[in-house]
C-alpha cells in the first residue's frame, strides 16, 4: 500500500481535495483584474506623516482666513470732510456699522442707506460684534480712540494733527496725555512740563481749567494755556491764556495745549 501524501489528511476523500483546490483557483482567476489592481499595500509611516502634515497645513490656512476677517476700526476725523479716501471707501462698502452719535454724524453722507448702522450703547460688548463690522472712531483711533479693539485700524485726522497745523507746531515736540474720566495723570503732566515739553491734553467736558491751572501752579510751574474748541467745525475757536489767567472753554468739545514758559524753583 502506497503511503499518503504529506498534505493529505487520513480519512479525507481524494475527490474532495481536488474540488476545494478547483474552487480556490476559480475564485482567484474570476476576480476582476481592475479590482485587484486597486488594492495597494499599506502606506509607509513617512507617507502617513506627510498626509497628516498636509491636513494640518490646510487647517492652519483656514484659521488664517477666519482671522483675516476681523472688524475694521475706521477713523472719521474730528469733523466732516476730514476722512481719508481709504476710510470713505471702507464705509461705503460696509453693511454693518457701529459708532458714537458724533462719529455717525461725521460720516453720515458716506454710510450706505441700506446698511445696518447703529449708535454704540455698550462699549464693553464691541468685541462680540460680527467680524465684518465697521467701527467708527472720531479723530484717529490710535489717539485715545477705539484702536485698542482687535481688528484693522484705518487712520483718520486727529485733533493733535489739526491743532499742530493750525498753531504751526511740530508734533515731535508735543506729548499727548489723555485726561478723560477720573484717571487724570497729573504726575506725568508735571514731569513733561519740567523737562520743557509741550503737552496736548485730550480733555472731557468735566475738566475744569481753573482746577487744572491751579494744579500746575502748585508744582511751581508756569505755562501758556491754549483752548482748542470744536476744531474743524465752522464755529471753531482757539483761545489763549496763562496759568494765572486761564481761558474758559466756549464748548464741551475741546482740547488743551500747554506750553511751559518758566519754572520757579
Amino acid at each position: 500500500m502506497r503511503p499518503p501524501r504529506p498534505d493529505t489528511k487520513v480519512g479525507q476523500p481524494r475527490h474532495n481535495r481536488k474540488r476545494r483546490t478547483a474552487i480556490r483557483s476559480t475564485t482567484s482567476s474570476t476576480r476582476p483584474r481592475q479590482q485587484r489592481d486597486r488594492q495597494s499595500p499599506r502606506q509607509s509611516p513617512a507617507k502617513t506623516t506627510k498626509l497628516r502634515d498636509n491636513t494640518r497645513e490646510e487647517r492652519r490656512r483656514d484659521t488664517q482666513k477666519k482671522r483675516a476677517r476681523k472688524m475694521k476700526i475706521v477713523g472719521v476725523g474730528i469733523a466732516p470732510g476730514m476722512m481719508t479716501e481709504e476710510a470713505i471707501e471702507t464705509i461705503k462698502e460696509s453693511r454693518d456699522i457701529r459708532g458714537s452719535e458724533r462719529a455717525i454724524e461725521i460720516a453720515e453722507k458716506h454710510i450706505p442707506p441700506d446698511s445696518n448702522c447703529k449708535p454704540i450703547k455698550d462699549y464693553s460688548k464691541l468685541e462680540t460684534l460680527p467680524s465684518d463690522t465697521v467701527i467708527l472712531s472720531t479723530g484717529d483711533p490710535m489717539l485715545s480712540g477705539l484702536g485698542y479693539l482687535e481688528g484693522e485700524v484705518i487712520n483718520g485726522i486727529s485733533s493733535l494733527q489739526y491743532a499742530c497745523a493750525k498753531l504751526k507746531l511740530s508734533q515731535t515736540e508735543i506729548t499727548p496725555i489723555s485726561f478723560h474720566g477720573r484717571n487724570r495723570n497729573y504726575p506725568e503732566l508735571h514731569r513733561q512740563l519740567e523737562i520743557g515739553n509741550k503737552v496736548f491734553l485730550i480733555a472731557d467736558p468735566d475738566l475744569k481749567t481753573r482746577q487744572l491751572t491751579k494744579k500746575i501752579q502748585e508744582n511751581n510751574q508756569q505755562a501758556e494755556i491754549i483752548i482748542l474748541s470744536k476744531l474743524g467745525y465752522p464755529d471753531e475757536k482757539i483761545i489763549k491764556g496763562t496759568t494765572k489767567n486761564p481761558p474758559k472753554p466756549p464748548s464741551k468739545l475741546y482740547s488743551i495745549l500747554i506750553k511751559p514758559t518758566k519754572n520757579t524753583l
